[in-house]
Formats: structure tokens, C-alpha cells, sequence
């Protein structure tokens, strides 16, 4: 979120490009860490509609930026990609493994191809790989010039824990069965390798229909919103933010704060965002409050814990909109625009 404040601050094309770097580096870091407690936790990742030819472009940046020089990296995607659903950190993943891996193939140097391809499973197909499924998929491939690997390797390549790297060092697929999808691999020992992993595209023609993001963020019209979090950082930058654009924004720290200031001023605050891991009283606790203050007042839960046990609890109390930390400002306004709007 403060990177949307830094460029209402700093228009300067410079400052811009820079700003665009350090978001896309704290997306990506705060991606990672909601991978690891969503595996560690068993929790289902976030889906959504993925352009394919952006993570494959993604992904070859990332390969150019960390991989040593005299490995290259050129990208081949085929025009009209269709779209594909899923969590946009564990497809990173996906095409980061055999990425990795041709590194490891190549440690004289050689050349990795990133690409995507529309591509259709017929059901004599879909029967063969036993997991897969009929109709249109997303064909992603990662190949390399390096050593390859032996048809024997190949064949158990497949099978649930395999690998060949040492005790700490190898990475699994396991995320291509979470999206329906399936792999395979071709290789010729001393040529190189080709891994080619396909993922069911939604029932959407191409990238262009996907909604592009526009520049213009929905704005307020006045209204104001109370703001509960036990972070002083979080609550100066969600002040920040909303007053920016065209909000007027309470902040208070704990839950007791929250229920007195809405008490005071319940006329006047058409919402309130919380997070739900507070000291007592927890977010659970004063929404029952508010609610009592005011049975139509909106509520928007937030928090940095990766838990159903939460969410379901916000549900019971007929809490429907979540917003999971770290969050955008565009995500936040646009969460706000469609309760706030007029029905």
C-alpha cells in the first residue's frame, strides 16, 4: 500500500519505474511467504484468472536477474493465450522447478527457452495420463541445451517423491495436480530437456478479454471509514491511503477504541474495517459490538493469519468481505467501491 502513496507523491517517471520495482518485489516476497504457511498449514491457495503470457514473462525476468550470465534466457509464447485459474505464487513455482533445474543440467553455460501454447486434450489422451482432463488446457514448456536426463529417470519421474537431487535440494510438481494438470517430459541425454506442464484453461477465448487493470483507482466520495488494527504501521498507511482518495479515515488500535469511537460517531461511519487477531477484544468480539451499535453497518475483515477457522468465524457473523494481508491499495478500494456504491 505505500507504494501506491509514493506515486501520488513522486511523479517523476524515475520514481515511478523504481516504486513499480519495489511493489512487484514485496508482492513477490509476500507471495512466498503465504506459499510456505499455505503448505505448511493446508490451507487452499488463492484462485483467480491468470494471463498466461505474463507469468511465463515474469518468470524469464526472474531467470535473467538471478541466474548466472552465461546462462540465457528467451521467451516464445503463442498470440491469443487463453487464461488458466489458479494461485499465482505456486504456478511461479511451477515454472521456477524446471527452471532450477536446467540451471543445474547446465553448469558450463547454455540457453533456457520459456514459453506457453494453447493446446487441446482429447479424451483418448486424458485417459492415457489417468489425471487429466478433456478440453482446452494452457501448455507451459521450460527447455534447456544442457546434459539431459535418461529414459529410465524419465519414466519414475512421475512418481510421488522422486528425485534425483541430493537431501534438501530437490522440488517437487506437486502443485500441477492441485490445478488439475499434468506433466511431461521429453529429453535426450547429452541434447537437453523439455518439461511441458499443462494446466486447464477457464472458459475464456484469450488474454485480451481478461479486464485489464486501469489506472484510475475508484475514489471516495467523503465517507468515513474507522480502521481497527493493533499495527500503528498498518493503520498510518491505511489513513494515508484512504484520505488520499477521497476517504475520510478514523484509526484506532484495539477493539475497545473502536467500539467508543463508533459509538460516538455511528451516523457518520457507513464502515469499518478490522482485523481479526487482536488483543482481546478480538476482532470477533467487536464486530458483535458494532453490529448490536448498528445492524447495517458494513464490515470488511482483515488479517495476515492464513486460517479458515477465522474466516468462518467472520462468516457466522454475517461478515461476507476479507481482505488477506498484505493487500493493495488497489484491492482495498476496489473492495470498498463495491460495498459503498449504491445498490
Amino acid at each position: 500500500m505505500a507504494t501506491h502513496v509514493l506515486r501520488l507523491k513522486a511523479p517523476d517517471p524515475a520514481v515511478q519505474k523504481t516504486v513499480a520495482t519495489l511493489e512487484s518485489s514485496a508482492q513477490r516476497g509476500a507471495g512466498i511467504v503465504k506459499q510456505v504457511l499455505t503448505f505448511a498449514r493446508g490451507v487452499a491457495g488463492e484462485r483467480s484468472a491468470i494471463p498466461c503470457k505474463g507469468l511465463v514473462e515474469d518468470m524469464a525476468q526472474i531467470v535473467r536477474g538471478i541466474f548466472p550470465r552465461n546462462i540465457t534466457c528467451e521467451t516464445r509464447n503463442e498470440k491469443g493465450l487463453r487464461l488458466i485459474q489458479g494461485d499465482h505464487t505456486q504456478l511461479d513455482q511451477v515454472l521456477l522447478n524446471p527452471c532450477v533445474n536446467a540451471r543445474d543440467a547446465m553448469p558450463e553455460g547454455g540457453k533456457i527457452i520459456l514459453g506457453a501454447q494453447n493446446v487441446t486434450v482429447d479424451e483418448h489422451f486424458a485417459r492415457l495420463q489417468g489425471t487429466a482432463k478433456p478440453g482446452p488446457h494452457v501448455q507451459f514448456f521450460v527447455t534447456d541445451t544442457g546434459t539431459g536426463i535418461p529414459p529410465e529417470i524419465i519414466e519414475k519421474i512421475s512418481e510421488p517423491f522422486f528425485t534425483t537431487k541430493d537431501v534438501g535440494k530437490g522440488t517437487g510438481l506437486g502443485i500441477v495436480k492441485s490445478h488439475e494438470g499434468f506433466l511431461d517430459i521429453e529429453s535426450k541425454p547429452g541434447v537437453g530437456m523439455t518439461s511441458k506442464v499443462s494446466i486447464p484453461a477457464v472458459p475464456v477465448a484469450h488474454d485480451s478479454s481478461l479486464v485489464r487493470k486501469s489506472d484510475v483507482l475508484p475514489r471516495g466520495d467523503g465517507q468515513t471509514i474507522l480502521v481497527v488494527d493493533d499495527d500503528s504501521a498498518i493503520r498510518e498507511i491505511m489513513k494515508t491511503t484512504l484520505d488520499a482518495n477521497g476517504y475520510r479515515a478514523l484509526v484506532v488500535g484495539d477493539g475497545v477504541e473502536a467500539i467508543a469511537t463508533f459509538a460516538r460517531q455511528a451516523d457518520l461511519i457507513p464502515l469499518v474495517i478490522t482485523e481479526m487477531a487482536m488483543p482481546l477484544p478480538d476482532g470477533a468480539a467487536t464486530i458483535r459490538v458494532l453490529q448490536r451499535l448498528d445492524p447495517a453497518v458494513k464490515i470488511i475483515v482483515c488479517s495476515g493469519m492464513v486460517s479458515t477457522k477465522l474466516e468462518a468465524e467472520a462468516e457466522a457473523l454475517g461478515v461476507k468481505a476479507f481482505l488477506r494481508k498484505p493487500f493493495s491499495a488497489e484491492q482495498l478500494l476496489m473492495r470498498l467501491h463495491e460495498m459503498l456504491r449504491p445498490v
